[in-house]
């Protein structure tokens, strides 16, 4: 038995080794299916099901899990089936667990730092000035600083193509036209590319995608970005009897209001162009 963790939000290979027997050579089994359910009981997350099973060598499975971020945090069991080849039914089981998502954004205790504050005085007016901050870079690079699960409706392209809004792209859960349910055959994903693109045409109503977008760790320059930001928010609320640095500003589209250029030049490598 193999004990797997994982974090919501995060992607995880499952691999299951089929043996003769205890101990002997790796023997081949088909029809196999994976089934990933609750430890303590209830509605399984993913399965029973075959598809999205590999076999990367003979008597070996693997299954990846993109696990959502609304996962609820536990333990799992991943009840693999197959039969062997004297037409048995052969089962395997491992332990998956899958802790909470760790906070990606810059905290309270790092803004007050920033700023050389040690005084518990203005937390919940400096909370508001770093939570202002995130939802600007996030504006800025097109996508959330940590992983989201987002619900859009929005158009393909003449080529059958949806970039959504929200980037970069992870997964994507489920996708509907008219009210009704797509199969994963109607369509496929790029997410190198951050892609939906839609096998025959369905008309010029809005699709309705249901997707995971966001990094798998924050950069430390949109970090320092998003401090910099609240920094400046701050200073310049309270800049009266402050000591207060000048710095050039920039005016940024979207933005009701200009942010440091230090902090626009530390967002410009994480800036996603456009899609047409």
């Amino acid at each position: 038995m193999t004990a797997y963790t994982v974090e919501q939000g995060r992607s995880i290979t499952l691999l299951v080794e089929w043996l003769q027997y205890l101990g002997g050579p790796a023997s081949p089994v088909t029809g196999v299916t994976v089934e990933i359910t609750p430890a303590g009981g209830g509605t399984s997350p993913v399965g029973p099901t075959s598809v999205g099973v590999s076999s990367p060598s003979s008597g070996f499975n693997a299954y990846t899990w993109s696990v959502p971020v609304s996962q609820a945090p536990g333990d799992y069991l991943v009840i693999w089936r197959g039969t062997d080849g004297d037409g048995d039914q052969v089962p395997a089981t491992d332990v998956l667990t899958v802790t909470a998502m760790s906070s990606a954004g810059p905290t309270l205790a790092e803004l007050k730092r920033q700023l050389n504050r040690t005084d518990n005085v203005d937390d919940a007016e400096l909370q508001l000035h770093l939570d202002a901050a995130i939802e600007a870079v996030e504006n800025i690079i097109g996508g959330p600083i940590q992983v989201t699960t987002v619900t859009e409706a929005q158009r393909a392209n003449r080529a059958g193509i949806i970039v959504p809004y929200r980037q970069p792209l992870r997964s994507v859960t489920s996708v509907s036209y008219g009210g009704s349910p797509l199969a994963t055959t109607g369509y496929t994903v790029d997410l190198s590319e951050g892609t939906v693109t839609f096998l025959g045409y369905r008309g010029a109503d809005p699709y309705t995608l249901v997707y995971e977008a966001g990094p798998d760790s924050l950069p430390a320059s949109i970090r320092l970005a998003i401090l910099i930001i609240a920094q400046h928010l701050w200073r310049t609320q309270h800049g009266a009897g402050r000591v207060r640095q000048t710095e050039d500003v920039l005016t940024v589209p979207g933005l009701s209001f200009a942010i440091p250029s230090r902090a626009v030049e530390l967002l410009r490598s994480s800036i996603r162009p456009v899609f047409a």
